[in-house]
C-alpha cells in the first residue's frame, strides 16, 4: 500500500475522535475509485479540486480521507459514479465497500423475507435498501421493515426513527456487525435489530436502545421462540430465520 496512505489511515485511526470511528476503520475497507470517477466528482462538486488527492483510489484531503455527506452519497449514485452494482455503505463520512455474499447468507436472507412478508399493516418491507443512520452514515441492512408515511419515501430515502426492525445476516463481517453496527443503530434509535450469525446459528435480537446500547440483548436458537409484536403476529422460532439444521 502506498505509505502515504498508510500515513492517512493511521492518522484516521488515532485522531478521529472518537472510539467508535476507530473501531470503525478497522472492520471496513475503503470502496476504491478510479482516476475517471475522482474527476467526475470534482467536476459535479461533490470533492473540491484543491486540496484532495486520490491516493490508490481512495479521495484524500489533507491527512485523512475525504469524508462525504450523505447527500454527496447519494448524489454519486444519482450521477451514475456509483452504480447499483456497487456494494457499499458510508460510514462515519467514508465510503466503505460491504462484504461479498455468499450462498447461506443469500438464503438466511431469502427466509428473512418469506417470514416478514406476512401482513405488515401500517408497514413497508425494503431488503437490502438505503438506511439513513444520520448525515456521515448510510446503511443497507438485508432487511428491514419501516413505518408507512403519507410521502411513501418518495422525496427520501428511510430514516433509523423510521425503521421497526432492521436484519442483518453476518458470517464474515460479524464482528463489526456485532459491535460498531449494533451501537450505530442503537444510538439512532433503530427499535428493534436482529442479527443472524452463522457462525454460531444464533439470531440476536437487540430491543430498547438508549444512547448508544441496546438494554435487551437476547440469543435464539432453533427450537427457541421470540415475539415482535410490532412487525409480526405470531411467535417467531429460530428455525424460522436459521432453517433446518445443517447435518
Amino acid at each position: 500500500m502506498n505509505r502515504t496512505l498508510v500515513a492517512v489511515r493511521d492518522a484516521l485511526t488515532f485522531a478521529q475522535g472518537t472510539e467508535e470511528s476507530s473501531m470503525a476503520v478497522q472492520f471496513v475497507q475503503p470502496h476504491r475509485f478510479s482516476a475517471d470517477q475522482y474527476r467526475r466528482m470534482t467536476e459535479i462538486g461533490v470533492v473540491p479540486e484543491n486540496g484532495t488527492e486520490l491516493i490508490d483510489g481512495v479521495v484524500v484531503e489533507g491527512t485523512r480521507p475525504f469524508r462525504f455527506t450523505s447527500e454527496d452519497y447519494f448524489r454519486l449514485g444519482r450521477e451514475g459514479i456509483l452504480d447499483e452494482d456497487d456494494r457499499v455503505e458510508l460510514v462515519d463520512g467514508e465510503i466503505v465497500d460491504m462484504s461479498p455474499i455468499g450462498p447461506r447468507h443469500s438464503k438466511c436472507v431469502a427466509r428473512l423475507l418469506k417470514l416478514l412478508r406476512a401482513p405488515l399493516g401500517n408497514a413497508e418491507l425494503r431488503v437490502q435498501d438505503v438506511l439513513r443512520v444520520n448525515e456521515d452514515l448510510t446503511y443497507h441492512p438485508d432487511a428491514a421493515v419501516y413505518r408507512l408515511r403519507p410521502d411513501e419515501y418518495e422525496d427520501e430515502q428511510p430514516g433509523a426513527r423510521d425503521a421497526l426492525l432492521v436484519a442483518e445476516v453476518a458470517d464474515s463481517s460479524l464482528l463489526y456487525d456485532r459491535t460498531v453496527k449494533m451501537e450505530h443503530y442503537a444510538e439512532a434509535g433503530v427499535r428493534e435489530y436482529w442479527l443472524v450469525d452463522l457462525k454460531r446459528d444464533i439470531v440476536i435480537v437487540a430491543r430498547s436502545p438508549v444512547a448508544s446500547q441496546y438494554t435487551d440483548v437476547r440469543e435464539y436458537r432453533r427450537g427457541d421462540g421470540w415475539r415482535s409484536p410490532e412487525v409480526l403476529d405470531g411467535e417467531i422460532r429460530g428455525e424460522d430465520v436459521l432453517g433446518p439444521a445443517r447435518g
